[in-house]
């Protein structure tokens, strides 16, 4: 289960590579993203032996902002925010409290950018009802 917490001015985040969130990410979605259950362990249908993915260039959007989360209560209402006081992020991630300060990593904040256009584009696209199934959207 995901643990979220408001992102402030204190948080840092590094990317360890350790593999943890294609457990957990296939714990809690595999079913719904991949229509497969996981592997050994809870394991990503699609992380290899190497703790590596297999489709890391076409994964859903869930999997390319994990660990962050924006506010799910305003995308309901389709407003996609990523800025600080918004921005959540799973304190159970190994690189939680680890690195640079999350305000700091412009390269960061490029890529929410990215996917904050990715989740507008999709909220668009969907019925009225259906924004729960953005997480797996591509």
């Amino acid at each position: 289960m995901v643990k979220e917490v408001l992102v402030d001015e204190n948080t840092r985040w590094e990317c360890i590579f350790c593999g943890k969130c294609c457990y957990k990410i296939g714990n809690e979605f595999s079913l719904r993203l991949f229509n497969e259950k996981t592997k050994e362990g809870g394991k990503c249908v699609n992380l290899n032996e190497k703790n590596r993915c297999n489709i890391y260039d076409c994964r859903p959007l869930g999997c390319k902002m994990y660990p962050f989360y924006p506010d799910w209560n305003k995308i309901k209402v389709g407003i996609v925010d990523f800025s600080i006081g918004s921005l959540k992020i799973d304190e159970e991630c190994s690189g939680y409290m680890k690195g640079v300060l999350v305000t700091e990593n412009k390269k960061l904040f490029k890529k929410l950018g990215i996917i904050a256009l990715q989740i507008k584009e999709n909220i668009k696209k969907l019925k009225h009802g259906q924004i729960k199934d953005i997480f797996a959207l591509r």
